[in-house]
């Protein structure tokens, strides 16, 4: 199942092309020597929304705090972000057999250059999609097609039935 640190790791890869690491604050955040760019966790939510199957929902803000009290650098660096997500991103979980696979998914992306706020640019990544629930939470496990997810037995008799016809 796809968690929140899955998500995290996989922006700060994506941020890793498009920036300098010098630029890139993961952590430290009460030292900051702008430019540089933070990514905070706002929040994450999942649903059941069908047997085993869960929407999950999860947020992101990329805060960016700007060296030079110009609102073209914001702009500059809110386009740069936009272009940087504007691509699925590939992020890498282990699935219910214990591999390591890959989902795209892809962010609704929000930013506002608050050039009140001492030139700070905060651009939201939200991403919403469907996943498998984890083994833990369910009561059992029919992987006949060794995909690492679960499979319904009614909807892949149903599937089995049209190939062959």
């Amino acid at each position: 199942m796809i968690t929140s640190d899955n998500i995290y790791k996989a922006i700060k890869d994506r941020l890793k092309l498009f920036f300098r690491p010098n630029e890139l604050r993961i952590k430290d955040i009460k030292n900051i020597a702008p430019p540089c760019l933070y990514i905070q966790y706002v929040n994450s939510n999942d649903r059941e929304v069908a047997n085993d199957t869960i929407s999950t929902n999860c947020m992101f803000n990329l805060v960016y705090f700007a060296d030079a009290d110009t609102l073209i650098n914001l702009l500059d660096i809110e386009t740069k972000l936009k272009k940087a997500f504007r691509k699925a991103l590939s992020v890498k979980y282990v699935n219910n057999l214990g591999k390591t696979v890959s989902k795209f998914i892809k962010p609704e992306i929000n930013s506002d250059p608050d050039e009140s706020q001492k030139y700070i640019l905060v651009v939201s990544l939200n991403f919403e999609f469907i996943q498998d629930a984890d083994m833990e939470l369910t009561n059992g496990v029919n992987d006949e097609f060794d995909t690492g997810e679960f499979d319904n037995p009614e909807l892949m008799e149903i599937l089995e039935i049209t190939e062959r016809n």
